[in-house]
């Protein structure tokens, strides 16, 4: 690409040669080049993950509402880092108790593991940042 005075024209070069996909080079005042950088690849990437968040609640939204008050509130412990005596002590319910509405939890949504178990923390707004 050329200028009109038949130098290659800076920005031009850039943005078709060098810029990665996703970066915007633009020509501010004074001929100082400017960058700026368009999310695109960031921003699909996070709007799968909302989609795939999304389909995982609805698949498992009928299991979910399966849930009593108790195991509801004991998910959202577990997927927010709480082990059994925690919860136990949180609740002033006995660790028995805390591994028997564990066990019910599971049952009733499938978990075999603690990461299935966030997932669904995750996906039904349970989990606190």
């Amino acid at each position: 690409m050329r200028s009109r005075d038949g130098g290659w024209d800076e920005l031009n070069f850039i943005n078709e040669y060098v810029r990665p996909e996703g970066m915007q080079v633009q020509i501010c005042n004074d001929n100082i080049l400017q960058i700026r950088y368009q999310v695109v690849q960031r921003d699909s990437r996070l709007i799968q993950q909302v989609l795939n968040r999304e389909a995982f609640r609805k698949r498992h939204l009928p299991q979910f509402r399966q849930l009593t008050d108790r195991e509801t509130q004991l998910l959202q412990l577990l997927a927010n880092g709480f082990n059994n005596p925690m919860i136990a002590h949180r609740l002033s319910i006995s660790r028995s108790t805390v591994e028997t509405h564990r066990k019910h939890l599971n049952k009733k949504l499938g978990i075999k593991s603690y990461t299935r178990l966030v997932k669904f923390g995750l996906a039904f707004g349970l989990v606190e940042f």
